[in-house]
């Protein structure tokens, strides 16, 4: 599917909306409602469903329980006896077979996922409406010297690429909705595999979605053998969870800061160096994506990042994204980060000044 591009006189230069952001009205009372609801279903997921394997093996070891006393006790009549082992049974074979289903799970097959068409579903319309979502396109610099592939050579649909999601936040809603629905993918930086914790096998219903987006694991040798084959594009949040402590209410942020951890996290660029593949950087604050479509081959001379020290957080470098500068479109408050391959640079904190530390929500620094 071909991009279609506008522009905002209230945008940086050099940037463009590929995707537009939905209107407040958008967002039906039946949208929230499928909002709220399927986030209890989802985020409760390891209540109810850890729950109900409790509640089943209660179930089959009290009726074991009974049939086994049962048999003893002359008393009790045979059609009790028969009606205990049959109820032992079922809740049994209910048991053994969540038990089995939820390790196996053949239904996890992204094939299962393209029979149930899950990419399509009127949820995810839902969540879109909800928070409001849009992506802005920054192409940074496109006139300064360097060796790396120019615009034309990469593809943003297709071109292999790792794509770099900041902040994580508490859920990665940045990276979740701009991967599952297709609304989310088809028109912006196409389809791509999601890299996700270990951990997040622990939510049943989180578990099946990643599945079916042919998610990867977050270890280092799951991650560089999906980079090296198939369409060679996944898509990550470096900083991981932790990102969500590095920010307000911590000394040095403000309530409107949001923050990306850099340190030892380059592992990212390590792989992008090894496979020879760009990293599309995008910033999701309130969820509207600013993507850079930029080819960055050569990492290390091409994308730095502004390091920003606090001195109250023994000397934790981070990437800062304010968030206090003027609406670029309606209501929506948006960064565009902007790619750097000029000799004015930033890229440690003796370099930042007052001035460019304000403007770093402008520029890929």
């Amino acid at each position: 599917m071909r991009r279609q591009t506008l522009r905002s006189p209230l945008l940086p230069e050099g940037t463009e909306i590929i995707s537009q952001p939905i209107p407040f009205e958008a967002c039906s009372a039946f949208d929230k409602f499928l909002v709220y609801a399927s986030s209890l279903v989802v985020v409760g997921s390891p209540v109810w469903f850890y729950g109900s394997l409790v509640w089943l093996f209660r179930k089959w070891r009290h009726y074991r329980l009974l049939l086994a006393t049962s048999r003893k006790d002359q008393s009790i009549c045979s059609e009790d006896v028969l009606r205990y082992q049959k109820l032992a049974r079922r809740y049994g074979v209910a048991l053994c077979s969540v038990v089995l289903v939820s390790l196996w799970g053949p239904h996890r097959s992204p094939r299962v996922g393209e029979w149930l068409g899950v990419r399509k579903w009127r949820l995810w319309r839902a969540w879109m409406n909800y928070i409001g979502f849009a992506v802005i396109q920054d192409r940074g610099n496109c006139h300064h010297d360097s060796s790396s592939r120019t615009h034309e050579e990469f593809d943003p649909l297709t071109s292999p690429a790792i794509l770099a999601f900041v902040p994580h936040g508490i859920f990665p809603f940045g990276l979740a909705f701009s991967c599952l629905p297709e609304e989310g993918y088809e028109s912006t930086w196409g389809l791509f595999r999601p890299v996700v914790a270990t951990a997040t096998k622990l939510f049943p219903l989180v578990r099946t979605f990643i599945a079916w987006m042919g998610g990867v694991d977050a270890s280092r040798n799951a991650v560089s053998r999906s980079i090296s084959t198939g369409t060679r594009r996944i898509g990550l949040s470096p900083g991981g969870i932790a990102e969500m402590f590095e920010t307000y209410p911590k000394p040095g942020f403000h309530q409107n800061d949001e923050a990306a951890i850099l340190k030892t996290r380059n592992g990212i660029f390590k792989l992008a160096c090894k496979h020879n593949v760009p990293v599309v950087p995008g910033e999701s604050p309130r969820l509207c994506v600013c993507a850079s479509s930029s080819a960055l081959t050569r990492i290390i001379e091409n994308l730095q990042v502004l390091l920003w020290c606090d001195e109250n957080a023994e000397k934790s470098p981070t990437a800062a994204f304010h968030r206090d500068s003027e609406p670029c479109i309606k209501d929506f408050h948006c960064f565009v980060l902007r790619e750097v391959g000029t000799s004015d640079s930033i890229s440690t904190k003796n370099d930042v000044c007052d001035w460019e530390y304000d403007m770093a929500p402008r520029r890929w620094t």
